[in-house]
């Protein structure tokens, strides 16, 4: 049986708040059929904005390498009502526009 593995992109801090756990849904423009264990891969580049309102500092986080893996057990289209309803859970400030995905 081959296991298969799929890894993401992020810009720091999303994953560090992924893998705390304060961030437990994330947001993609796309669908994905793909059920299981994601690798977890820090860009070279920090979102500044995120960065500034989660209070880190680049020099104590990790980019350009995988650092960590989570498991992915499914993918819902928004809508305007769940995107309010689990923003503890995206912590994405934007409003709802075109087609998002929780991941």
């Amino acid at each position: 049986m081959k296991i298969k593995k799929l890894l993401l992109h992020f810009r720091q801090p999303w994953i560090e708040l992924i893998l705390s756990g304060q961030k437990t849904i994330e947001v993609r423009s796309w669908p994905t059929r793909y059920r299981g264990e994601l690798w977890l891969h820090a860009g070279k580049k920090a979102d500044k904005y995120a960065m500034k309102r989660f209070n880190f500092s680049a020099g104590n986080l990790t980019f350009g390498a995988i650092i960590g893996k989570c498991v992915l057990l499914d993918c819902l289209e928004f809508d305007n009502y769940t995107w309010e309803d689990l923003y503890e859970e995206h912590l994405v400030k934007d409003a709802l526009e075109n087609r998002k995905y929780a991941w």
